[in-house]
């Protein structure tokens, strides 16, 4: 076959670029190529690319106010104080007692003589008890209830941190103490439950437990 021109002389070339893109007949490929085309040249160097993700990650977690923000243990612990003790939470000490919790409110059912009951307490580990407050009825003189905070050990030995006892006879009242001995919680070596004694003296209704509150520092 012989030789020939494949354009007149003084002819331009055909525009031919499109062959030689994306999916073009003649697409030119990188396979084999070294270095970095412009582009990702570009793309490497913007702030929020996704190989640069667990930098920008980290940089957001330490940022106080990011969303995931962790708490302090103080600010932990302070989101449980107080304490706010439901009747509904106590048993009684024996199963021949016989109780009930009208309206919310913990009361002997049937016995003027004095019934105990009892209840657990969780604590966050290291916190300090700063106060007990104490919510009743009684509404005669011989009416009583005594509250006692306390802590076993876990080999054993029961020691009463702070006891608190109905001084009113005239319907609601609230009595409340600061003195805590041994006021720093220790779950690691103890467990901790309130010991409550309900003693009507004359009629049932005279004698009722409405709340109990247990404040704390960090």
């Amino acid at each position: 076959m012989a030789d020939h021109e494949d354009y007149l002389p003084g002819e331009a070339p055909a525009a031919h670029k499109t062959t030689h893109q994306d999916e073009g007949t003649d697409e030119i490929s990188l396979a084999g190529l070294s270095g970095t085309p412009a582009a990702l040249a570009t793309h490497a160097l913007l702030p929020t690319v996704h190989q640069d993700a667990p930098d920008l990650i980290e940089t957001h977690r330490l940022v106080p106010a990011a969303h995931h923000a962790k708490y302090t243990d103080a600010e932990v612990k302070a989101l449980f104080s107080p304490l706010s003790i439901p009747c509904s939470s106590f048993t009684p000490v024996f199963d021949t007692y016989d109780f009930s919790f009208d309206n919310g409110q913990l009361a002997n059912r049937t016995s003027i003589t004095g019934q105990a009951y009892t209840t657990p307490l969780f604590f966050p580990n290291g916190v300090t008890i700063s106060k007990l407050s104490l919510y009743a009825y009684c509404n005669h003189a011989s009416a009583s209830i005594t509250l006692s905070l306390r802590r076993t050990g876990l080999t054993g030995g029961q020691v009463v941190l702070c006891e608190l006892i109905s001084d009113w006879t005239t319907g609601y009242g609230l009595i409340f103490s600061t003195d805590i001995d041994y006021a720093v919680i220790d779950v690691l070596t103890h467990s901790y439950f309130l010991n409550l004694y309900l003693d009507p003296g004359a009629a049932v209704n005279d004698c009722r437990l409405s709340g109990i509150l247990i404040e704390f520092t960090v």
